[in-house]
């Protein structure tokens, strides 16, 4: 190849070079910036549609304001959770954002859950007001919650008498013990802020949710020196509510209550007394009486005399049912009715709590009577009060 060729195919080559860096430019593979975005409205990304969290929270222990929560442990079966229910609403005009019932274990302690959220909510992003149930089925309450439930309604929702069947009442037979599908529980949150970073939007407080209904425990011991049983136990007339509501009207405290309707009539006797004749004896039954203890150095001594442990497996204490109830917010008060050795003479001794609204949802009285043949039976009122007080109805949160 002479001189003039080479010439030649050197200028073709460089042409060539340039016309391709030519090209890779107008593609937007080189060095230029990116073109600004539109501005307004983005459409919504299909992949990835906005999602709201929600965290929820039930306590092992009912009562979350007690100092020593973590150390009582409630029975497996009041605890376990079989299914959850969440509406949200928006706080402004209670339009339904969503709801979601979720898969979860009976264990189920604390989580979090997403709810798909319309593109027009994540863009306004206002306030909502949460409402969460658990174990509301009608199974064992009597109530069918639909999934598009107003809020109105929703927060109308009563654990009432159905037909014949009278949810959580004084009415035989008595929840005694924990229904297959749990204890209703509830909980909500009202115009809680909604974090806006898309596509997942938050609520960062909790949903505690709580327990609906109260409990009673009766347990009793005696001396070795007579029998002792317990015919009956009647709470007076007046005092339970024929209603209760599900939702409260703000978050859970303390003491917390929201009863609907009327309230029983007539003195209603609790029922079945399971062990109310075959009560135990314990040589000093008076050292189960509260002495000013913590609840949970209480309620463990209370369980320990009911189990036996540290007595050789005897039990010193016998529990006459565990009574399951609508919450109420009257001063509840009732009789023991009891016969002692041959004696066919009834007796009865009264009990009462402290004040008005300590049988409110999510609490537990215990009533503790013995028996020592040298007087009548003696009993002792534990009511939910504060923990440090000191009177003559004492207080211990127990569940």
């Amino acid at each position: 190849m002479n001189i003039g060729s080479r010439h030649i195919s050197w200028w073709l080559y460089s042409m060539m070079m340039l016309f391709c860096s030519a090209c890779g430019s107008s593609g937007g593979g080189g060095d230029e910036p990116e073109p600004a975005p539109v501005p307004g409205p983005q459409p919504p990304d299909v992949k990835n549609p906005a999602q709201l969290e929600i965290k929820i929270y039930t306590p092992e222990h009912p009562v979350v304001t007690r100092a020593d929560l973590d150390e009582v442990n409630a029975e497996s079966e009041e605890q376990a959770i079989h299914n959850l229910d969440v509406w949200v609403y928006q706080a402004s005009d209670g339009a339904l954002v969503g709801h979601i019932s979720p898969t979860i274990n009976s264990d189920f302690k604390s989580g979090e859950f997403q709810m798909t959220v319309s593109e027009e909510f994540a863009e306004a992003n206002p306030n909502v007001n949460i409402y969460v149930t658990a174990n509301v089925r009608a199974g064992n309450t009597g109530l069918n919650i639909d999934a598009a439930e107003s809020e109105n309604s929703l927060t109308g929702k009563k654990i009432q008498h159905s037909g014949t069947q009278d949810y959580f009442g004084l009415t035989p037979p008595l929840v005694s013990a924990v229904p297959s599908g749990g204890l209703p529980m509830s909980g909500l949150l009202k115009n809680q802020a909604v974090t806006p970073n898309r596509p997942l939007l938050k609520v960062t407080t909790a949903v505690t949710v709580v327990r609906a209904v109260s409990k009673v425990r009766f347990v009793f011991s005696r001396t070795a020196t007579q029998t002792l049983k317990i015919n009956r136990i009647t709470f007076n007339s007046g005092l339970i509510p024929t209603e209760e509501y599900l939702f409260l009207d703000n978050p859970y405290t303390e003491r917390s209550v929201k009863v609907g309707g009327i309230y029983e009539d007539g003195e209603h006797a609790l029922t079945p007394l399971t062990g109310a004749d075959n009560i135990p004896v314990c040589a000093n039954p008076s050292k189960y009486a509260y002495n000013g203890q913590s609840g949970t150095d209480y309620e463990t001594l209370i369980n320990k005399g009911i189990t036996g442990e540290g007595n050789d497996g005897q039990p010193e204490v016998g529990q006459v049912g565990r009574f399951y109830l609508r919450e109420t917010d009257k001063q509840v008060t009732g009789w023991i009715y009891y016969t002692t050795g041959n004696d066919t003479d009834e007796k009865r001794a009264k009990f009462s709590m402290a004040s008005v609204g300590d049988f409110s949802r999510n609490h537990t009285w215990i009533v503790y009577g013995y028996f020592s043949a040298k007087e009548n039976l003696k009993i002792y009122s534990i009511d939910v009060a504060d923990w440090n007080e000191s009177s003559d109805s004492h207080p211990v949160f127990n569940w």
